[in-house]
C-alpha cells in the first residue's frame, strides 16, 4: 500500500484456490482507498473463487504479461536508478526464467 494506491495481488502457480479465497480478499480490502485487485496466474485465467463484485473487480493477468510490463518499466528507469530497482531487476530475472 502506497499513497494513492492499494494493490491486492493473488498469485497462483501450481496451487488451487480456496473456494472463497478471492471473495474474502475482496471483502477485506474493498474499502481501501484506490484499491486495485489483480489475479496473477501463468495463463491469466479468471479466479474461480470470485463472485459478484469481486469477479468484476479482479483484473486478470499472466506472469508473461507482468514480465513484459516490468521489463518495459525497468528499461525506462535505468537512467535515474529509483529505490527498489535491484529488487525489481531480480524479480524480472526470475520471471524470465520461470515464464519464458
Amino acid at each position: 500500500q502506497v499513497e494513492g494506491l492499494t494493490l491486492v495481488v493473488e498469485a497462483k502457480v501450481d496451487a488451487l484456490e480456496h473456494k472463497t479465497q478471492c471473495d474474502l480478499l475482496h471483502k477485506d480490502w474493498m474499502d481501501s482507498p484506490d484499491v486495485v485487485f489483480v489475479f496473477l496466474t501463468p495463463s491469466g485465467r479468471k479466479p474461480s473463487s470470485a463472485s459478484d463484485k469481486a469477479a468484476e473487480d479482479f483484473r486478470c493477468s499472466s506472469f508473461r504479461t507482468l514480465r513484459r510490463l516490468l521489463a518495459e518499466e525497468l528499461s525506462a528507469a535505468q537512467t535515474n536508478a529509483p529505490p527498489g530497482l535491484a529488487t525489481a531487476q531480480s524479480y524480472l530475472t526470475t520471471l524470465s526464467k520461470e515464464f519464458a
